[in-house]
């Protein structure tokens, strides 16, 4: 909640400032179009501080929808097949993918938590997820 984020904020600071520290960078990129489950695929890039792809992460996604306050989350792990709702798995060399309910578009804030051993890092960005009727246009426009 909103409260909560609040009263952990010096905590989240800290978390953040370490992540700095390690120099990896996120790349969050969602699905433009979202499943028949409204299920929308989010994928997410680790590199470190020299530019190589980050393996063998644990990784968290949380996301907020800014409008309807809709919190979402799920884990995007190292685990090949995994297919229930909100599993993810790597899917390449530093990409991680999960499938979060995100069926609307608008601004969601994103906060990803990815573990390797001792270290933890933090990444936090606000994102505009489309949907794919406003790519599509209206129709005889």
């Amino acid at each position: 909640s909103y409260y909560e984020r609040a009263v952990n904020w010096d905590e989240d600071r800290a978390a953040i400032a370490r992540s700095e520290e390690l120099g990896w960078q996120a790349v969050i990129a969602p699905a433009v179009f979202a499943d028949a489950n409204g299920d929308r695929s989010v994928t997410i890039e680790f590199t470190d501080a020299s530019g190589e792809p980050i393996t063998g992460l644990l990784v968290h996604t949380k996301a907020w929808h800014h409008a309807i306050g809709k919190i979402v989350e799920g884990d995007a792990v190292v685990a090949p097949g995994a297919g229930l709702q909100g599993a993810g798995m790597q899917v390449a060399g530093g990409t991680y993918r999960v499938d979060l309910p995100m069926e609307q578009a608008g601004f969601w804030d994103f906060e990803v938590t990815a573990t390797r051993g001792s270290d933890a890092f933090v990444s936090q960005t606000t994102l505009t997820v489309t949907s794919a009727a406003s790519l599509l246009g209206t129709p005889g426009h």
